[in-house]
């Protein structure tokens, strides 16, 4: 057997008050400790729960004991003994422990161990055949021969009339008075034994209640039948005190959760009230979003409106800028021909200046020969005046063609400069519509990219306007739902009002049965 550690010779006392409980399942792990097992133990409640039992045997405790203790508990009775407990600084402390088998579904499903502070003298015997059991050692008392009542009744009889058989036999008594000496005895016998009767039905019982002959030489340092008797009867005390106990140890658990009942319903109801506030904002919130709602789904509808206003706009703009780009496209073609036109008589023209410079050369050769026919005529006299009126008239024909050729030459000048600016001004717009081709096209991509747009926004719009339709429903689904919850909540205050008044009638219960409890253990 384990043999538990520290131990010290410092006792603890238990008050005249002092109920300690705790119950093991039906291999002796502690499943339940009560606070003032705690308080007495010195052990933490996770130094004993789901731990074995054994943890607070001393080590002056004989094996014995422990083995009529489980004999009996295994025998589905109860068992009751003085024992002698460890605390877990190693100090002691002496109990008078009732450990009985507990019943859940008609079968045993656990031990209940209750525990008092014991009489001295119980202590006093218990810790001498203790001391005598651990050294093998057994008293007196368990060694010798019980005699019943009857039988020490019939000895005493048998000591007051062994005198007078003595004198008969030795004074000469007649035979008449022996027979009578006899008769009287057997009469003696029956009469005791015809009284003793019920003694005997009660022995019997007390018996059936209890047979633990180291219990009753401790408790009542007799072991005949009145022994056994006292040991019934303080079997039947103890165990009414037990359960008294364990009504008292209930009661407070009973009390102490109705306590929390009660707390936490307050808690609960003061939660309810916050929650019925908040559900009354709540209310509020969900009316203004609804109505935020309903006017988004306006506002989508006018968007959608709009969209599919700007749609057809864009649409419009998109067939306006096709229309200006093919008349760009057009004019530039018709530009792109016109400056063709125009290089051609610009190169005409300059055909024509060539033609007009060998006019020039030609007319200042006239020039030259008519100025040499003027020469020779004058050389020539009279026979060449003719001729040199024919020369001078030559001469004037060449001035007046070289004064046209180069009055032509200007025209021609002017027409080629002209011409040439009209080409660069061509050629510029040419540039210019085909730049403008080209921001047109982008911006009839643009105009794309709206209408793209705009059809988004419209099926955007048409989702949002969807959404908010969903959106509307769920609000108003919520807003029903919220009522029912505020109904609910009202309701659960309602039932919390009563739980209330339950819990504290259940307080006042437990507190009645406390007390009954209190005055059932003193009177025991």
């Amino acid at each position: 057997m384990k043999v538990n550690l520290p131990v010290s010779d410092n006792e603890v006392k238990l008050d005249d008050s002092s109920v300690i409980i705790s119950t093991t399942d039906l291999k002796g792990q502690t499943t339940y400790v009560n606070d003032e097992f705690l308080r007495i133990s010195g052990f933490e409640e996770q130094d004993l729960l789901n731990k074995s039992h054994n943890i607070v045997r001393h080590p002056d405790m004989p094996p014995a004991a422990f083995e009529n203790l489980w004999q009996t508990l295994k025998a589905e009775k109860p068992w009751m003994g003085v024992v002698k407990n460890r605390c877990k600084n190693g100090d002691y402390y002496w109990v008078n422990a009732y450990v009985m088998p507990i019943e859940k579904g008609g079968k045993v499903d656990e031990y209940q161990s209750v525990r008092y502070r014991p009489d001295e003298k119980s202590v006093q015997r218990a810790e001498k055949l203790y001391q005598n059991l651990n050294a093998g050692k057994l008293p007196w008392r368990l060694r010798l021969p019980v005699l019943s009542i009857e039988k020490k009744i019939m000895l005493t009889l048998m000591a007051v009339l062994m005198p007078w058989l003595a004198m008969a036999v030795f004074t000469g008594f007649s035979v008449s008075y022996l027979l009578l000496l006899a008769v009287s005895a057997g009469l003696a016998y029956a009469g005791v034994h015809f009284s003793l009767r019920h003694l005997r039905v009660a022995i019997g019982h007390a018996r059936e209640c209890v047979q633990n002959p180291v219990a009753q030489c401790v408790f009542t340092e007799s072991q005949d039948e009145g022994g056994e008797l006292s040991l019934a009867l303080m079997m039947l005390k103890t165990q009414t005190r037990a359960i008294a106990g364990r009504m008292q140890d209930s009661s407070e658990q009973v009390n102490g959760t109705a306590k929390d009942l009660a707390d936490s319903v307050a808690l609960t109801n003061k939660g309810v009230v916050h929650q019925r506030n908040e559900i009354n904002a709540l209310t509020a919130s969900i009316e203004g979003l609804r109505n935020s709602a309903v006017q988004v789904e306006e506002h989508a509808e006018l968007v959608l409106s709009a969209a599919d206003g700007a749609n057809n706009s864009a649409e419009q703009g998109r067939k306006v800028i096709s229309a200006t780009i093919d008349s760009i496209q057009s004019l530039a073609t018709q530009i792109n021909q016109s400056a063709t036109i125009i290089n051609s008589l610009d190169e005409e023209s300059q055909r024509i200046g060539g033609i007009l410079d060998a006019i020039k050369a030609i007319a200042e050769q006239t020039n030259l020969l008519a100025l040499n026919a003027a020469i020779e005529a004058a050389r020539a006299g009279d026979q060449g005046r003719g001729f040199a009126v024919v020369a001078d008239e030559v001469r004037l024909l060449a001035t007046r063609t070289h004064e046209s050729t180069q009055e032509i030459e200007g025209m021609i000048t002017t027409l080629q400069t002209e011409a040439r600016e009209a080409v660069e001004t061509m050629n510029a717009g040419c540039q210019s519509a085909e730049s403008a081709v080209g921001q047109a096209s982008e911006a009839g991509s643009a105009l794309e990219a709206i209408l793209g747009s705009v059809k988004e926004i419209h099926g955007m719009s048409a989702q949002i306007g969807l959404a908010t339709n969903e959106q509307v429903s769920l609000v108003n689904e919520i807003g029903t739902n919220v009522e029912i919850v505020d109904e609910v909540s009202e309701l659960t205050v309602d039932t919390l009002e009563g739980q209330e008044r339950i819990s504290q009638s259940l307080d006042g219960l437990a507190d009645l049965l406390r007390g009954l409890s209190s005055a059932f253990v003193r009177l025991h």
